[in-house]
């Protein structure tokens, strides 16, 4: 049973969906656009601004630290005096822990087997020359 179904192009209201007039109301979206816009050159105006600032505390932190520095302990010579300047200087102004062989007695080699005494070089190094006949 099929149905014979015929359209008329003229009265027919199948292609009236296809077609979408656009509203007038453009004014909202550019006014969304100009707002985020806004937000986020404001945003990025504000960590450069914080950013900025904490450099500037940080520089006097480090001018104060220095100035305290000098004034109590002497500080390494440099290129001025010809001689290169360390790559860790504070490093040196730490006070050295003094090892003692008993608080390193334990630590051992990792090769599988261990020398006498943790010997890790050849103590005959003047005889490994000279061969034994």
């Amino acid at each position: 049973m099929e149905a014979n179904i015929s359209y008329d192009t003229k009265t027919s209201n199948i292609y009236h969906a296809l077609h979408t007039p656009m509203l007038n109301s453009s004014k909202k979206p550019s006014k969304v656009i100009i707002v985020t816009f806004a937000s986020i050159v404001f945003l990025i105006s504000m960590v450069a601004l914080i950013i900025n600032q904490s450099q500037n505390s940080f520089k006097k932190i480090e001018i104060i630290h220095v100035t305290n520095i000098s004034s109590s302990i002497k500080l390494p010579r440099g290129v001025a005096q010809g001689v290169s300047a360390k790559s860790n200087s504070f490093h040196f102004h730490k006070v050295s822990y003094n090892w003692t062989n008993a608080m390193i007695s334990w630590q051992r080699t990792a090769f599988h087997f261990q020398p006498q005494k943790n010997w890790m070089n050849d103590p005959d190094v003047l005889n490994f020359g000279e061969k034994s006949t």
